[in-house]
């Protein structure tokens, strides 16, 4: 499973990822690098384009 994380000028490393709290449990905060691997991949690219006449859908 992957979730996609977008930070808008927040976001300096993937320490700051990883050291976001998730949860806490009996006081003890769950952080994301307690249960997953951050890493930075390639920008994801996702196209939808719709055409008056006949309907289109165009994904890259």
């Amino acid at each position: 499973m992957e979730y996609f994380v977008r930070g808008l000028g927040y976001i300096q490393s993937i320490e700051d990822i990883e050291n976001s709290v998730v949860t806490s449990n009996d006081n003890v905060p769950i952080y994301i690098k307690d249960i997953a691997r951050v890493n930075i991949g390639p920008a994801t690219r996702r196209v939808h384009s719709t055409n008056q006449v006949q309907k289109q859908l165009a994904v890259s």
